[in-house]
Formats: structure tokens, C-alpha cells, sequence
């Protein structure tokens, strides 16, 4: 029984830390669609 609520835990911890990874991975990659999006925006003014 211990085995199985370790295993649970690890993976409960694994789904964290993906979670984790993937919220900054989503914020890097809005931050840089942002300053593209604002490079774009100052080029096509004259």
C-alpha cells in the first residue's frame, strides 16, 4: 500500500512541476508575442 501512495505522490509531484514548466513557457512566449506584436505596430507607422 505504500508503494502505491508513493507512486501516487511522485507523479502528483511530476504533474507540478509540468504545470510549473508549462505556465512559464506560456508567459515567456506571450511576453515575446507582445514585444513582436509591438515591434510590428512601430514599423508599420511612418
Amino acid at each position: 500500500m505504500e508503494n502505491a501512495l508513493a507512486g501516487r505522490q511522485s507523479v502528483e509531484h511530476a504533474l507540478r512541476q509540468t504545470t510549473l514548466r508549462a505556465n512559464e513557457l506560456l508567459s515567456l512566449f506571450q511576453h515575446m508575442h507582445q514585444a513582436q506584436a509591438s515591434n510590428e505596430s512601430d514599423e508599420a507607422t511612418p
